[in-house]
């Protein structure tokens, strides 16, 4: 149903073309960096640049637009971030004691 109504929308208004051909190549381009992002850095380094990407997006349109962003939103932003960039930290300190523990077991 909907693929008919884009056909004939695209029809009548002909000057979307363009338009519509810079968002495809927009959309393989980006594709194509989180591909090789995702193959060379992990799902980690994926998660946190798109996390970025969204936040730098609503802070520029609240910002273009005259939006306010209230005090709840930024402790959101800061809870949001500070979990993003501390995790991998965590991990590794999770995994270091686990190890430790495991060969004081080993010893004992």
């Amino acid at each position: 149903g909907e693929l008919k109504e884009a056909i004939h929308f695209i029809q009548v208004h002909r000057r979307v073309v363009p338009y519509l051909l810079n968002f495809c190549a927009s959309m393989a381009v980006g594709s194509s960096f989180i591909y090789l992002l995702q193959r060379r850095c992990g799902a980690l380094m994926v998660s946190k640049t798109t996390t970025v990407r969204k936040l730098m997006s609503v802070l520029i349109s609240a910002s273009y637009f005259g939006h306010p962003i209230s005090l709840v939103q930024w402790v959101g932003v800061v809870i949001v971030f500070t979990s993003k960039f501390t995790a991998p930290y965590f991990v590794r300190l999770i995994n270091s004691v686990t190890r430790s523990a495991s060969t004081k077991a080993k010893t004992a």
